[in-house]
């Protein structure tokens, strides 16, 4: 069996089935070409999306070195406005739980 018929594609000079029974199995090879298809591009699809967060965090990443001053600013309903400043801090980012959680670790002091 040609490549080319495995995946449900009559290759150039070869005959084209003749019976429902070879038409039905293109049929079956083409969906199973589809549905593998429709699996590489979720797949790929994923990885570009990680591919973007991981982009963004590294562009975090050299934002965040530069910051010296945090502040916790709480616009919530019940919310008090600012709630925490600290000067002279380094500031580490951690994304986790697929992106759900953000914990901000607050380290030394940067005039050390």
């Amino acid at each position: 069996m040609s490549e080319l018929r495995k995946y449900g594609m009559t290759p150039k000079g070869e005959p084209m089935p003749q019976t429902i029974e070879e038409w039905k199995h293109l049929v079956d090879l083409d969906e199973v070409a589809m549905h593998r298809m429709a699996k590489e591009l979720g797949e790929l699809k994923a990885n570009v999306s990680r591919l973007a967060q991981q982009n963004d965090s590294l562009r975090s990443k050299q934002e965040v070195n530069k910051v010296t001053r945090f502040e916790v600013v709480d616009h919530t309903l019940e919310g008090m406005g600012r709630i925490l400043v600290k000067y002279g801090v380094n500031v580490e980012l951690s994304f986790q739980d697929g992106g759900e959680t953000l914990k901000v670790f607050l380290k030394g002091n940067s005039y050390d």
